[in-house]
């Protein structure tokens, strides 16, 4: 946590938006949770994956809420686009130009390795322990990879879902998955595995 602040990461933000949006779900304040949920979402995407806590006939209006306060917080943040002299080309070159230098560095190459949690970033370390080049190994896997682990953390939590496990086991796959699948993960998300750590624990004094 300390680290995500001194790098001015909003996963603390994000983190605290999911937390209040579990909070107001249990309390049966579902519209709410929702929406919190789609502001953390519109920050960072793996907040997403918390909507496994909801029932799921009420999951599609869910995912609608979750999109339209993700939507609004997004054009919120990105109305400097339009009052700037770079417009929306320059925009969007800028942002192509940045998530390429960030592939290029984190998910393929070595940057932030002392604190990357994913599992692509454990199989660029076993291909270095075992006299591999691991950045070589993540260049040929990354390009599936990227486009696989949104519709992966999906499958996984419909899947809890639809197999009616507790609440405390679903956010846990969920979240668990959302972590090692993504292909970058600083090792600070893990902050994210203390919400089903209180679920299952405000579950078994219930129990």
């Amino acid at each position: 946590a300390v680290f995500a602040i001194d790098r001015m990461n909003i996963d603390i933000a994000v983190f605290a938006l999911s937390v209040m949006a579990i909070v107001f779900v249990l309390r049966e304040r579902g519209t709410s949770g929702a929406a919190l949920i789609g502001v953390a979402a519109a920050m960072k995407v793996y907040p997403a994956c918390l909507l496994v806590v909801e029932r799921p006939r009420r999951a599609i209006g869910w995912i609608g809420l979750l999109l339209a306060a993700g939507a609004a917080f997004a054009v919120w943040s990105l109305l400097g686009v339009f009052l700037t002299r770079y417009g929306i080309g320059g925009a969007i070159g800028g942002f192509r130009t940045v998530l390429s230098w960030y592939d290029a560095e984190y998910a393929v190459g070595n940057a932030g390795m002392e604190y990357g949690a994913s599992l692509l970033s454990g199989i660029k370390l076993l291909a270095y322990e075992t006299g591999g080049d691991g950045r070589s190994v993540a260049a040929e896997v990354f390009p599936i990879w990227r486009v696989a682990w949104i519709p992966l953390c999906a499958v996984v939590a419909v899947a809890t879902v639809v197999l009616r496990f507790p609440v405390w086991a679903r956010v846990t796959i969920a979240v668990t998955t959302m972590l090692l699948a993504s292909p970058v993960t600083g090792g600070y998300r893990c902050l994210f595995l203390l919400i089903p750590l209180a679920l299952w624990l405000a579950h078994a004094l219930r129990g």
